[in-house]
């Protein structure tokens, strides 16, 4: 059985934009990650959800693909610790069929 093919991971998107909290965190205004004193790590530019449960109705690009959708523009994402990467996630109302 072939192994399975993960695609390269996409470039990185940047950094953090932080914005102070009033009990002296901080908020990224572009992922909605919370700090409580500095930022670490990517910013992948869109909101970062959990892996259980992330937002209805958003789905996986291989999800979309199993119904023959094309993803629109990234809505959400989750990071993936053992392949070191981003899994992205779209909104369906966005896709287009294949």
């Amino acid at each position: 059985m072939p192994a399975k093919h993960h695609p390269p991971n996409p470039p990185k998107t940047g950094h953090h934009s932080l914005q102070p909290n009033p009990d002296s965190t901080f908020t990224c205004t572009k992922c909605k990650k919370n700090f409580p004193k500095t930022a670490w790590g990517d910013c992948p530019g869109v909101p970062q959800y959990p892996w259980s449960p992330w937002p209805d109705p958003l789905r996986t690009a291989q999800q979309l693909a199993a119904v023959n959708l094309t993803p629109g523009p990234k809505r959400g994402a989750l990071w993936h610790n053992t392949y070191r990467r981003w899994i992205w996630l779209y909104d369906p109302k966005d896709a287009t069929p294949k």
